[in-house]
């Protein structure tokens, strides 16, 4: 008797819990707009399109060049969708971001990668406009403590970092180029002889300086460089890990002011593709003064941490 009980008061906790449960996800969801409702339905749809791998059957809620994204992402590697996806919903000006989904890419040789992938959407269309790995979460938090920055300028340097990275990865030749001005400096760095097996944890391979040659270029022998690299590599996986921020107003005095952005950005890059691996860093300058076309003036490579200071000094930027 004492165990039938017992057990019938285990069935009413556990039906109590399931009903809490129940009540806490219903208010989660009244909380949100019809437009968040709707973001998140077209969401599911994706995520069960890369589940069975029917991506036209959410091709109307994509625009011609997401899609094309889409399409070139799943044609690169086998793609599959790894656990339970919680969905978290951003807004900003007229656009939604929602994070994300986590995706498991598969090539040739067993090589794989796993990258939270971000789906952003037009807030007037309602379609997604494009789609980008995430930051990791220690770059998205350099990016959001920034107090004195307001939140646009936040959300397009993440969104503009996540497109860059993303870029090398779908191989968006034109794209790259629209996004560095003419006459931009290039310092490329590449690691000299050395064994592919002491590359395999590059998170923890130290680069010599004497083994590591740097070369300088301009826009047109950069291009045609990775123009090479595009056709010659199977993958390219870019990853950026620690930043640091060196922000510049222009013709502006108020530090909170909108559009007068020009940034000195430290990141810790590891890079790996099908023939090649490295870490080190990576430094660019980028103008943010028009958020919509954001330019870099300058993309050095390095093999160990300088001073932002000591790189460029953004005041000398006319």
């Amino acid at each position: 008797l004492k165990g039938d009980v017992e057990e019938e008061t285990k069935k009413e906790d556990e039906k109590e819990q399931v009903q809490e449960t129940e009540t806490k996800t219903d208010s989660q969801t009244s909380l949100l707009t019809d437009d968040e409702m709707y973001f998140l339905r077209v969401m599911k749809e994706v995520e069960d399109a890369f589940r069975v791998k029917n991506y036209s059957s959410v091709q109307k809620h994509f625009t011609q060049e997401a899609f094309a994204m889409l399409d070139t992402l799943v044609n690169n590697a086998e793609i599959s969708v790894i656990g339970n996806q919680q969905y978290e919903l951003i807004t900003c000006g007229n656009a939604t971001i929602c994070r994300d989904i986590d995706m498991k890419f598969q090539f040739r040789n067993y090589v794989s990668f796993i990258r939270e992938v971000v789906f952003r959407f037009d807030n007037e269309s309602k379609l997604i406009t494009s789609l980008a790995f995430r930051l990791s979460s220690i770059a998205e938090n350099d990016i959001a403590t920034k107090n004195k920055w307001n939140n646009d300028c936040k959300f397009a340097l993440v969104n503009f970092l996540e497109d860059y990275q993303t870029a090398y990865a779908l191989k968006r030749y034109d794209y790259l180029e629209s996004i560095f001005s003419d006459d931009a400096l290039f310092i490329v760095g590449h690691v000299l002889q050395k064994n592919t097996d002491e590359l395999k944890d590059i998170k923890h391979f130290k680069l010599p300086e004497e083994e590591v040659e740097l070369l300088r270029m301009d826009k047109n022998s950069y291009f045609e460089r990775l123009s090479n690299v595009f056709k010659s590599q199977e993958y390219i996986n870019i990853r950026f890990a620690e930043t640091d921020f060196q922000r510049q107003m222009v013709s502006a005095d108020d530090e909170n002011s909108e559009g007068e952005d020009i940034f000195g950005v430290r990141l810790l890059q590891e890079y790996q593709s099908t023939t090649y691996g490295d870490v080190g860093y990576l430094f660019l300058m980028v103008d943010l003064r028009d958020t919509k076309r954001p330019v870099i003036h300058v993309r050095a490579w390095q093999p160990d941490k300088v001073d932002l200071g000591k790189l460029v000094n953004l005041k000398d930027l006319e």
